[in-house]
């Protein structure tokens, strides 16, 4: 065994690395790891554009989500001029939600949360009560957009 090492190391001294060879060595050696810088711009770039994407789906859901909270709240107009009309106060109570509030009808006005700066507004007619804000309807809710 003892040979056989001696004849290896005599064979690996009479090897001469060149200089080029230690250089490039040396480089390996040396080779940082990490991400270059195109690297790092294209997985920003990909970031941006995911975000950019799920910030629009988001957007469309709150759109939805105020929608619904407008059609809940119009319901509990309606439910409280149905309980105001029961009651057989005057025409004029149950047709605005300034008044059922003054007639503890309603704790508060609910704000229309689908379009800033409009009201809920109460038409009334010989059975029928309509919750609106501006020229949408949102008590009754209407049958197509039930689906």
């Amino acid at each position: 065994m003892k040979a056989y090492i001696k004849n290896i190391k005599s064979k690996y001294r009479n090897i001469k690395i060149s200089r080029q060879n230690r250089e490039k060595i040396n480089e390996d050696e040396h080779k940082s790891e990490g991400f270059t810088l195109i690297e790092m711009v294209i997985v920003v770039t990909i970031i941006g554009i995911l975000s950019s994407i799920v910030a629009l789906k988001y957007s469309g859901a709150q759109k939805i989500a105020r929608e619904n909270a407008d059609y809940a709240n119009a319901s509990v107009i309606a439910t409280a001029a149905y309980l105001s009309k029961e009651n057989g106060d005057d025409e004029g109570i149950y047709t605005s939600t300034e008044k059922l509030k003054e007639n503890k009808y309603l704790d508060r006005i609910p704000k229309v949360q689908s379009k800033k700066g409009e009201k809920f507004s109460i038409e009334t007619g010989d059975d029928d009560l309509k919750v609106k804000v501006g020229a949408k309807t949102f008590y009754p809710k209407e049958e197509k957009e039930q689906e």
